[in-house]
């Protein structure tokens, strides 16, 4: 009694075990992962408990109190039970799949340990002096143990190529431990250790595959925010009160000019199509395009104020930016500036200064004090609010207001040129207008 009681003492003493109960207990009370999720996760770490135990219980067996029998059916359940961790780790990665193949290796894996090691000496066996021997199949959950960590590999670069690369290093160093795992268990398996270097890797990777769920679900979670910030943004460039100036500006011009009446309408069709166009739009676009949308919303505005004049000093135009972009810093220009004035006047430029692009557009209206008008109080402003919001999400951006009461605005929009080299999806360092840029403005 006194030897089951040690035996039990070391296994709850064991650190993998406190981690394990813990983390079953965390995984069933998460509300944030999917129901197969939850259920592969909670598999894995119960399974993982009892791989710790068997640990400990060979240890025993081989060490001070030898039972052959009971030895050889520990380690016959360690052999088939170390891949499943991998087969589970891949219907993680991609819970879609069947992994059919998988099943099928695992189901050959276990067949050869639960038929051929009774009785036969083709797999392994215990001596009678207490000691492993190795047969000609021994290595069968070596190999299989490979084959499955190749294919969840494949399976890690295949799922994330295309949306997140960044997320592959946390996956991806799990296999790496799990190989290296492998191999330490091999080159010093003669020696005495309760827990092997396998099983600490398998406990290991499970904790952090469940980090990588709740990684993937705040990155999920972000981009729908993203999505439907999106829409909002979209929504606000046809507001109800600029659809109906200018019906009713087509309206009047159809009986004094029907020609203008006709060419408003088709800029006014276009502005709407490629407002719906912008809202499927994730990545960057050409300014070209930005500065086509931007110059039918501001001849459909100077239709409607013939007080309003916009120019254009487009200096650079072969770079990207965010859609959207630009299109509501004009609309702000002239519906807060420049309608103000009895001969408003609106200028957007750009040059390429300082490593990148600059975008300025500059009114002549009654200004306002930036500081004193919280960028989250005023329509106009929550504008803004956005557009700097994209340009340091997706181009790594930035935005600056200057304004002088009395005098008018200058909107500021920095588009840096991207790095050399993008594929590790490093951003550039720089997030802030140069300084130079700032006291332009």
């Amino acid at each position: 009694m006194g030897v089951n009681s040690d035996l039990l003492r070391e296994m709850l003493m064991t650190p993998q075990i406190f981690l394990l109960v813990g983390l079953t207990i965390a995984v069933f009370t998460d509300t944030y992962l999917s129901r197969t999720h939850k259920m592969l996760m909670q598999v894995i770490f119960i399974l993982a408990m009892s791989l710790v135990v068997q640990n400990v219980v060979e240890d025993w067996l081989a060490s001070e109190h030898p039972n052959i029998q009971t030895r050889t059916g520990f380690a016959m359940y360690g052999y088939i039970v170390r891949p499943l961790f991998l087969l589970l780790f891949c219907h993680i990665v991609a819970p879609d799949r069947k992994h059919t193949a998988g099943w099928i290796l695992l189901g050959l894996n276990t067949a050869i340990y639960l038929l051929l090691v009774p009785g036969t000496h083709l797999v392994f066996w215990i001596s009678t002096d207490n000691h492993y021997q190795g047969g000609p199949l021994s290595k069968t959950c070596i190999i299989t143990s490979f084959i499955l960590l190749a294919h969840l590999l494949y399976l890690t670069v295949a799922e994330n190529r295309k949306t997140r690369k960044r997320a592959l290093w946390l996956p991806i160093t799990i296999i790496i431990f799990i190989f290296v795992s492998i191999f330490q268990d091999y080159e010093i398996g003669g020696e005495q250790q309760p827990v092997a270097f396998l099983t600490m890797a398998i406990v290991g990777g499970s904790v952090f595959y469940y980090i990588w769920l709740h990684m993937q679900f705040a990155w999920k979670h972000e981009d729908a925010m993203y999505a439907q910030q999106r829409i909002q943004i979209m929504m606000s460039q046809i507001q109800p009160h600029f659809m109906y100036n200018t019906l009713a500006t087509v309206q009047a011009l159809c009986y004094s000019n029907p020609e203008e009446a006709a060419g408003t309408v088709e800029k006014f069709a276009r502005y709407l199509r490629q407002n719906l166009d912008s809202l499927s739009e994730t990545n960057l676009v050409p300014f070209r395009k930005e500065l086509e949308h931007t110059q039918i919303y501001a001849d459909i505005e100077m239709v409607m104020y013939p007080s309003v004049h916009v120019e254009w000093d487009i200096g650079e135009d072969d770079f990207l930016l965010p859609a959207l972009t630009v299109q509501p810093i004009v609309e702000n220009a002239i519906r807060y500036g420049a309608r103000s004035r009895s001969e408003g006047k609106v200028v957007i430029s750009t040059r390429r200064e300082d490593g990148g692009v600059m975008i300025r557009v500059t009114d002549n209206g009654k200004g306002f004090d930036p500081n004193a008008v919280p960028l989250d109080t005023n329509r106009s402003h929550i504008g803004l609010k956005n557009v700097n919001e994209r340009l340091e999400k997706m181009c790594n951006g930035a935005l600056d207001v200057q304004s002088v009461i009395g005098e008018g605005t200058t909107v500021t929009l920095w588009i840096p040129d991207p790095p050399p080299e993008t594929e590790d999806g490093k951003k550039p360092g720089r997030k802030r207008l140069p300084d130079k840029a700032r006291n332009d403005g």
